[in-house]
């Protein structure tokens, strides 16, 4: 509060403290009042205690009335407290998944948030999930601040679901921290954390569905590091997110024999096996996928391959898994056995890795690969050419 007020035709007096005003008549009123106290400052948030303002109205020979008036809701700012003119705002992107997000799916993402943390009353950010949303991963959550001038190490928060509200991420000041720095009122908080997309409702969704827009992830700036509620918020953003509406291949499950999926990648004079992540573009009926092997990889001895997978939510062997030559070209043509139309990660190689291709000596990010879908009557569907993974040296 201010150290003074001011009212048309009353004496006005702020005890800040006390979080009173004081108000004395200079001249006699009859009928309605009406005040209008200038040189008062807008709450920086709202206190449980101060949802209501007290009017005590006293007399000299009488008991006093007192009154409980309701102000109006209080609205978080969206700009920095240090510059009215910087609004405050949120990005986020998915580390895992190539700019989509998934349903039943822990989808790791990357959360880029700005301007919030711009003053040194608050001690904690809450990030609220959209109600696709089903849960955080509590223990998948990292916080920092950007570029922290003066430290050799980012300053961290202590990230965690917060235990009466587990819709809310919680991000509290870490007990290492140093004083709040203005300098930090302009800088970004990056969050990686973890979340989980509600699965479909009804039968699985055919490829053709359009993504579908997410409720809003809300960020608050609060003055309270324990309660999540809104009467402690000080300033907000928020974004939306596109869920897709494929069923696709669990790729996030790896273990100490496997890299990630993105991360799976040739060596040269290696022995390899190629994964494909495969969406259609039709919706006719698929007879065969026809696999162009770059030259530059040597192929097996063999005529079949033994290990051919169809990976999505369960993994179906594809037993029709031919390898054949046609003029100087090495195809792979694989007749899909309990195809859905919908995402899946296709695997070709066979069970003994001497049967596996060799990588070319050469290293590089040219080799590309054709593939080609055609109709159960040998119509050709679609055709397309894509680069593979870069040859490591």
């Amino acid at each position: 509060m201010p150290s003074t007020c001011s009212v048309s035709n009353y004496n006005c007096y702020v005890f800040p403290t006390r979080r009173w005003v004081v108000l004395l008549p200079t001249t006699t009123f009859t009928g309605l009042i009406t005040l209008s106290i200038t040189s008062m400052n807008n709450p920086y948030y709202a206190q449980p205690s101060s949802l209501y303002f007290k009017v005590t109205v006293a007399r000299a020979t009488a008991v006093g009335d007192v009154y409980y008036i309701t102000q109006n809701p209080f609205t978080p700012v969206s700009y920095s407290f240090q510059n009215i003119a910087t609004a405050t705002s949120a990005t986020v992107t998915p580390t895992q998944t190539p700019s989509m997000y998934l349903r039943n799916y822990a989808n790791t993402v990357k959360f880029t948030i700005n301007n919030l943390f711009s003053d040194s009353r608050v001690t904690a950010i809450y990030i609220l999930a959209p109600a696709d949303v089903t849960s955080w991963d509590p223990t998948y959550c990292n916080a920092s601040i950007t570029a922290t001038s003066n430290f050799n190490y980012p300053l961290r928060f202590t990230c965690s679901v917060d235990p009466l509200t587990p819709t809310y991420l919680r991000l509290t000041l870490d007990s290492d921290m140093a004083t709040f720095s203005s300098s930090w009122g302009l800088k970004s908080i990056l969050v990686h954390a973890k979340f989980t997309i509600a699965d479909f409702p009804t039968s699985p969704v055919l490829y053709q569905t359009t993504p579908v827009t997410s409720g809003a992830f809300y960020f608050y700036s609060s003055v309270s590091s324990t309660s999540s509620s809104n009467f402690y918020y000080m300033s907000q953003t928020s974004l939306t997110i596109s869920i897709i509406q494929h069923q696709v291949p669990v790729i996030s499950v790896i273990n100490f024999n496997t890299q990630s999926f993105a991360n799976r990648l040739a060596r040269v004079n290696n022995k390899e096996v190629f994964y494909l992540l495969f969406k259609p573009l039709v919706s006719t009926t698929i007879g065969s996928i026809v696999f162009t092997i770059p030259s530059q990889f040597n192929y097996p001895g063999v005529f079949t391959f033994d290990n051919c997978l169809m990976i999505g939510r369960t993994t179906v062997a594809q037993p029709n898994c031919q390898l054949s030559r046609y003029q100087g070209q090495t195809l792979v043509t694989l007749t899909p056995t309990g195809y859905d139309n919908q995402v899946k990660i296709f695997q070709i190689g066979t069970v003994s890795q001497n049967n596996w291709f060799t990588a070319p000596s050469l290293p590089g990010d040219f080799y590309k690969m054709n593939v080609a879908v055609y109709a159960p009557n040998g119509t050709l569907i679609s055709k397309l050419t894509k680069s593979i993974s870069p040859v490591y040296g």
